[in-house]
């Protein structure tokens, strides 16, 4: 019952447009999760055409201003969508140094070193061969705390969903994903 309420968290939480998931929650005591954001947040014309809210964020935020929103608002709200489609994850591992982030194109996951060197480089949804579901171009939404029941005990591991609604764990020592279902 435990994971079935876990799946069901994430699959609303993968679901939304310009819901992007809140670090805080993603994170544990080993690891930090944060967004790589720019000082000046883009406008909406700028999202990725694979973001599946696109249109309708362009034109929610013209409507906004027409409307007379203030400019504030309108910047939390393009934010909130550049978060949930753009800006890289990352995730710092507060024991070792090692920095683990979803690129901006939300399908590679690069891990680097105290050094800055490169570890490894990996694209979770082509090298575990998934196909697209429920989307065209599956992107990364979340990452970060994995449900213990998916974790082994002997090996690091994080969580990491797609907006497409499927989901796994990546191993932390080599970026082997190992896939967990799609609901």
């Amino acid at each position: 019952m435990k994971l079935n309420s876990i799946l069901a968290v994430l699959w609303i939480a993968f679901g939304l447009p310009a819901s992007a998931f809140d670090p805080k929650e993603a994170s544990t005591e080993r690891f930090k999760v944060s967004y790589v954001e720019p000082e000046k947040i883009p406008e909406m014309k700028d999202l990725p055409e694979h973001y599946s809210g696109r249109d309708m964020a362009i034109k929610d935020d013209e409507a906004a201003g027409k409307r007379g929103e203030s400019e504030k608002e309108r910047l939390k709200r393009r934010q909130m969508h550049f978060r949930d489609a753009a800006y890289p994850i990352r995730v710092t591992d507060q024991t070792t140094g090692t920095v683990y982030q979803v690129e901006s194109d939300r399908r590679t996951i690069t891990a680097t070193n105290l050094k800055g060197d490169v570890l490894w480089k990996v694209n979770p949804f082509v090298d575990a061969k998934l196909v697209p579901y429920r989307m065209k171009h599956p992107v990364i939404v979340y990452f970060g705390k994995a449900p213990e029941e998916w974790v082994k005990k002997e090996e690091p591991q994080l969580g990491l969903g797609f907006n497409s609604s499927q989901f796994g764990t990546l191993r932390l020592s080599d970026g082997k994903f190992t896939f967990h279902g799609q609901d």
